[in-house]
């Protein structure tokens, strides 16, 4: 049994959107725990709160309409408390993700090398 402590850990975790009359609750209560080594998927129906949940490990939320509580730890490092320059050096260095986009896929399937001249072009 690995006794490190997480990698990441989340505590607790509320997130609320507040661009309009009242505050939309996005996620409520959280917990989330990873060592280093270990392969988590998160997994829920659309809306379930996923992609607002990894995004708030970045603080990626736009600052002005959202109300983070708890608690994010990763690496070590407290993400709700960083400012906005060790936020900066933090992503990248200590954490970063990969973005799902799916249309992506799609135009990359379209792509196709052209022999005579080796230039990507779109089909």
């Amino acid at each position: 049994m690995n006794t490190d402590p997480p990698f990441v850990d989340v505590r607790n975790l509320h997130v609320n959107f507040t661009g309009g009359r009242k505050p939309v609750p996005a996620i409520n209560g959280v917990d989330l725990q990873v060592r280093r080594g270990e392969v988590v998927a998160l997994i829920g129906e659309s809306g379930s709160g996923k992609s607002v949940t990894l995004r708030s490990l970045l603080r990626l939320h736009q600052k002005r309409h959202t109300q983070m509580h708890g608690q994010i730890i990763v690496g070590g490092v407290d993400v709700l408390g960083l400012t906005d320059a060790a936020l900066a050096d933090y992503r990248g260095k200590v954490a970063s993700m990969i973005f799902q986009e799916p249309l992506l896929i799609i135009k990359m399937s379209q792509i196709r090398r052209t022999r005579s001249n080796g230039i990507a072009e779109g089909v």
